[in-house]
């Protein structure tokens, strides 16, 4: 669980200024509502503007990380919010940031398909006990293998939508040829594994784009990759323990539930980032369906 901090803890970091520019009163105010996590630090701007605040908002940030931290994708006023989570159970607070439903889209599409499935996906829109539910995100998945038709087709769905990209290849040539042409749109890299870590930071820390580390089946090498990221600087990770099917569907469960476990219950940093699921897998490849050895 999060470790319990008071306002007071807050407020002595803050610029007591009571300037009111984060929309409240008081520092002290402001301190509660960032404690109630019903407020954002980026709020206080005295804090990012003026330089003689750097160690208090170093202090800040680091008293206030969720023990899954928030990672943000996608341009500005249509992001997707994954993670940000404080608790292991609902019940002991509440979850923040729905889960992110992302439909898959593939390069090798004709340019009529590739329309229609984009405007599916955009206005699709599912009513579930008075509230509607629409599709999050557009995954980009590289089937050709031809870093132009990657771009090409990365190029033309940024045109036909504003919805947040996933990039979706394990080639760094690949991704940085769609990254050159939507690297405003802020997407998600797909994938840092243990064969390509190096070229996939460089990238993330080049464009500033999140990452996901993926390691599927492997705990301790996924935690491995994770280290190996933040130690390039990197933090906007999200984590791909794997997604199995058949007999694997309770090692995935499994999986989960101890990344969950260790970042809310033990403050593990390494575990502590939003988890992807694909369950594309049922559809994709028949390799997909045996659960690892490693399980």
């Amino acid at each position: 669980m999060a470790k319990k901090i008071s306002p007071m803890d807050i407020y002595k970091l803050l610029p007591r200024l009571n300037c009111g520019k984060c929309g409240i009163s008081t520092c002290l105010g402001f301190a509660a509502k960032l404690v109630e996590r019903t407020a954002k630090l980026e709020e206080c701007r005295p804090l990012f503007e003026e330089e003689k605040y750097r160690d208090s908002l170093a202090q800040l940030r680091e008293i206030l990380r969720p023990p899954v931290i928030e990672v943000r994708f996608g341009p500005p006023g249509r992001e997707a919010v994954v993670g940000g989570k404080l608790v292991l159970h609902r019940h002991e607070l509440r979850y923040m940031n729905p889960t992110i439903l992302a439909i898959d889209v593939w390069d090798d599409i004709g340019e009529a398909e590739l329309e229609s499935r984009v405007r599916f996906i955009e206005n699709f829109k599912y009513t579930y006990i008075g509230r509607e539910l629409k599709l999050n995100a557009l995954a980009l998945r590289c089937r050709s293998g031809d870093p132009s038709r990657f771009q090409d087709l990365a190029s033309k769905i940024s045109k036909l939508t504003d919805l947040p990209i996933v990039l979706c290849s394990l080639d760094p040539e690949v991704l940085e040829a769609a990254l050159l042409r939507i690297r405003d749109r802020r997407p998600l890299i797909y994938a840092a594994t243990e064969g390509n870590w190096r070229d996939i930071a460089e990238l993330a820390k080049m464009y500033r784009c999140p990452v996901v580390a993926s390691a599927p089946g492997d705990l301790s090498k996924l935690r491995g990759l994770v280290k190996a990221l933040n130690s390039e600087g990197l933090d906007d990770i999200v984590l791909d323990p794997g997604t199995f099917i058949g007999d694997g569907l309770a090692y995935t469960v499994n999986s989960f539930t101890i990344l969950r476990w260790l970042a809310c219950r033990q403050g593990d940093r390494l575990s502590g980032y939003p988890i992807l699921a694909i369950p594309a897998v049922v559809w994709v490849d028949e390799e997909f369906k045996d659960k690892p050895e490693e399980a």
